[in-house]
């Protein structure tokens, strides 16, 4: 879907040296449903804030509000 809004989609090896570089700052959370990945974040954090700075979900989870549902998960 971003590809098709036209955002630019980094390669895993992008998001591997995020998390190497900034391991106390940066985490994957992961929403699945009947064990199947649907949804991801990558969160990064800094002192008393957290954003997720790239998500993603499978076009086929839309309809249940996988991207939502990972928002929500991740509410203080």
């Amino acid at each position: 879907m971003y590809r098709q809004l036209g955002v630019p989609v980094y390669p895993r090896r992008w998001f591997e040296a995020i998390l190497d570089r900034f391991p106390d700052n940066a985490s994957v959370t992961v929403v699945t449903m009947a064990g199947q990945p649907v949804a991801a974040g990558v969160v990064i954090a800094y002192r008393d804030s957290a954003e997720i700075a790239w998500a993603a979900s499978v076009r086929e989870a839309d309809r249940l509000g996988a991207n939502m549902y990972l928002y929500w998960s991740l509410a203080i």
